[in-house]
């Protein structure tokens, strides 16, 4: 078959070839959704029992940032939360975070009225240290 002949069965073919088969693979990777998954790094506590969340000790927070380490404490004090992991995903400058807590406080609450919670305990630090972004999941636990 000839180079025209080809050229010309491509030209007609690809209009009708979904986007996804002709973009560049930099195309596609930028079309993709970027979620971060947090590293195994982080600190979880379990409660003892459903009544009384896990206090984490000094030793189980010290792999934590400074930032992290600040973020943890003040989420802790204020949903006294069954799970609560933080981390720092800006690659150290501590401009971006993100935040994974299970608290009995949302049980009840829709979702954006539990994030609106958490930015509302952080509002302070988020203003202070300049952040330029925060990942929050919550969940309701029993």
């Amino acid at each position: 078959m000839s180079t025209p002949r080809i050229l010309s069965l491509l030209a007609r073919a690809l209009p009708r070839t979904p986007r996804a088969l002709t973009a560049s693979p930099q195309t596609i990777l930028r079309a993709a959704p970027r979620r971060l998954p947090l590293a195994s790094r982080l600190y979880s506590s379990t409660p003892t029992s459903a009544a009384t969340p896990a206090q984490p000790t000094e030793d189980a927070l010290s792999h934590l940032s400074p930032a992290e380490h600040r973020i943890h404490t003040t989420l802790s004090a204020g949903l006294t939360p069954s799970s609560l992991h933080v981390q720092d995903i800006s690659g150290g400058c501590g401009s971006m975070f993100a935040i994974e807590v299970a608290s009995s406080a949302f049980s009840g609450v829709g979702m954006l009225a539990q994030q609106r919670m958490v930015n509302k305990l952080l509002k302070e630090q988020m203003d202070e240290e300049g952040w330029h972004g925060v990942q929050i999941k919550t969940s309701a636990t029993a």
